[in-house]
């Protein structure tokens, strides 16, 4: 698995489970991540935006693939330069998890809370760290929580959809749901295959709006496909 692209797992995986935000209305969440340049690559910035409304949730990504919730259970993954979505299909999704499991083996992980307090932006947060290690890799995280936010009942269901398709990071999934709040700031140091990436993720904005209902549906012109988990590393996924 090339390195950037187990960084963006780490992220995602990390980012969902610490999500905590909202009330009831619609909302937006900006958020810009900034990866040191590594084996000669520059450094690079991802910008990942996420709609919530009390149906659905709609989480657009750098690479230009959407990701779609809704209350029912049922999730999407839409291509828009396509016009072509993916149904989840567990059965695949479970296939390559067990395969990455197998590239990790098993993991351990350490959180803990600390006394340190930090004003980020406009949010007085305090700080968690976070300590993992594998066969593969190993990481040092440094979290940022708010307790000015709350999340909405279908936020911690899209939450438990994305937990699942983490596999061999259940652990730290698990581990981190101890943590109090909304993570607005994210450090990660990780050394995997001889190699050192940092990176930085920012909560940029949390907007309350009104979206139309149109953005959580998929569009009538956008044809189904097979679902294929690679794609949704070519879309900017995982």
């Amino acid at each position: 698995m090339p390195k950037r692209k187990f960084l963006s797992l780490a992220l995602s995986v990390a980012l969902i489970v610490s999500f905590a935000g909202l009330l009831t209305a619609d909302y937006k969440i900006t958020q810009k991540t900034n990866t040191e340049g590594v084996m000669g690559q520059p450094p690079q910035e991802a910008t990942q935006v996420t709609y919530i409304s009390k149906d659905a949730v709609r989480s657009e990504m750098q690479g230009g693939m959407v990701s779609l919730y809704k209350a029912d259970g049922n999730f999407y993954f839409l291509f828009p330069d396509k016009k072509e979505y993916m149904e989840l299909d567990w059965d695949k999704m479970n296939q390559l998890m067990s395969m990455a499991q197998g590239m990790m083996g098993d993991m351990t992980v350490d959180v803990n809370s600390t006394s340190e307090k930090q004003k980020v932006g406009s949010w007085n947060t305090s700080i968690w760290k976070a300590d993992l290690k594998s066969k593969m890799f190993t990481m040092q995280m440094t979290f940022y929580q708010t307790m000015d936010l709350d999340i909405p009942d279908t936020y911690r269901a899209f939450q438990k959809e994305m937990m699942k398709m983490q596999g061999p990071m259940k652990k730290m999934v698990e581990a981190f749901e101890k943590m109090d709040g909304f993570t607005v700031k994210m450090d990660m140091d990780m050394q995997v295959m001889g190699q050192n990436v940092k990176s930085t993720m920012n909560i940029t904005s949390v907007e309350e709006k009104t979206f139309p209902a149109s953005m959580f549906e998929i569009p009538g012109d956008y044809k189904k496909v097979e679902f294929d988990p690679m794609a949704l590393n070519q879309g900017g996924g995982f």
